[in-house]
């Protein structure tokens, strides 16, 4: 059976939030705008928790973040050793005994893992372009 509305000029509406009122059933009854419920149309209806959509852009974004903050972290921890290591090798004044002891040299070891010393700041090529046979 279809619900039968007659005027409700003559009736104090007392719905909220932008519902419409009419009378069904001989009563007053409020019809809710979307979000809203109750019997006068007081309630606001909690929204639903995030969409899957959501959760899966938040995801995302969350990995592809912490990837690139891991990435940052590796290299610059690789650059500061490598900086450490350069700036040792050109700072540390060696021995002559340690001279001679090339493989226990940290320029030696710069040499053998590949790392370039500038060329005015390496003891090892001074000691060949100076010595004499």
């Amino acid at each position: 059976m279809l619900p039968t509305f007659s005027s409700v000029a003559d009736i104090s509406c007392t719905c909220y939030n932008g519902a419409a009122c009419s009378i069904y059933k001989e009563k007053v009854a409020c019809f809710c705008q979307q979000g809203f419920t109750g019997k006068r149309c007081e309630k606001v209806i909690a929204r639903n928790s995030y969409t899957t959509d959501e959760i899966a852009t938040f995801a995302s974004l969350s990995v592809a973040v912490f990837i690139l903050f891991t990435i940052g972290i590796v290299l610059w921890c690789s650059i500061r050793k490598v900086n450490r290591m350069i700036k040792l090798g050109n700072t540390i004044k060696l021995k002559d005994n340690e001279m001679k002891d090339r493989k226990s040299s940290i320029p030696m070891l710069l040499k053998q893992s590949k790392l370039s010393v500038r060329p005015e700041l390496d003891p090892i090529a001074e000691e060949t372009e100076t010595s004499t046979y």
